[in-house]
């Protein structure tokens, strides 16, 4: 029943994600590790912090060198009111679970909420960034989900995977069928399940793009135990021949 809990307490952390945007509550944040890639400069403002209820470590993504500087303010607020809403909500669960644990009379360890993120796509108007989101709440283990940001730099706008390919190419099933062809090569890491779930999902893919690649990935759970961690399957552009939007083919390298 507890371990139900603190898996609602997370899913409800992830879900409000997007709601609320408040202080740093005196945590020090600055910009370190700054990259550089077609004049689109990538630097990281780093917000570390810890107290008795939580351990922080934030890392958000800056962008500058966009000619429109309207894109990119708007840009680099979403990271940061992304980052700051789960930062915020993560402190608001440890503050109960340690009134939680105090009440009950067990022990309290600290709670954990960490940021980190790589920039695998920046080039040709379009920016890839996968964000992954820790937090430890309680239990055995802490729990690990990527979020992924596919921007077109020239509108400032998320795209979603049906964007990358032209209307009508039948994407969804091309990707099923690649996915199942690398589960295959290691079945024993796998629900046995997995093949079914994977070919009875109507869901909306989650992916990043690199050189060459798309890349699909399965959150916790979904398709293999959490010792498999998420799940990510390269599939190279050059599989759906020519059913890529033009205004993407220079990024699948075809």
């Amino acid at each position: 029943m507890k371990v139900k809990k603190l898996f609602f307490r997370y899913i409800l952390a992830l879900t409000l994600v997007a709601v609320m945007i408040s202080g740093i509550f005196g945590a020090k944040a600055q910009l370190v590790d700054v990259r550089i890639r077609d004049k689109i400069k990538i630097s990281t403002k780093e917000i570390k912090y810890a107290d008795q209820y939580i351990e922080e470590n934030i890392k958000i993504p800056v962008i500058e060198g966009l000619s429109n500087m309207s894109i990119q303010d708007r840009i680099n607020l979403s990271f940061e009111k992304d980052a700051l809403d789960f930062k915020n909500i993560i402190e608001k669960q440890s503050k109960d679970g340690f009134e939680e644990a105090k009440s009950a009379g067990y022990p309290f360890h600290a709670y954990q909420a960490y940021i980190e993120y790589k920039v695998t796509y920046n080039k040709d108007n379009l920016l890839s960034i996968p964000v992954t989101y820790y937090s430890y709440i309680g239990g055995a283990h802490g729990i690990t989900n990527i979020i992924s940001r596919n921007i077109n730099l020239k509108i400032g706008k998320d795209i979603a995977i049906k964007d990358m390919f032209k209307e009508g190419v039948n994407y969804k099933d091309i990707i099923k069928q690649e996915v199942i062809k690398q589960i295959k090569l290691q079945p024993e890491i796998y629900f046995e399940d997995a093949i079914k779930t994977v070919e009875g999902s109507n869901e909306k893919f989650s992916f990043y793009i690199e050189d060459g690649n798309i890349v699909v990935y399965y959150s916790l759970y979904s398709i293999a135990p959490y010792s498999s961690g998420i799940r990510e399957f390269k599939i190279p552009f050059e599989v759906f021949k020519d059913g890529i939007n033009p205004e993407y083919k220079q990024s699948s390298n075809l």
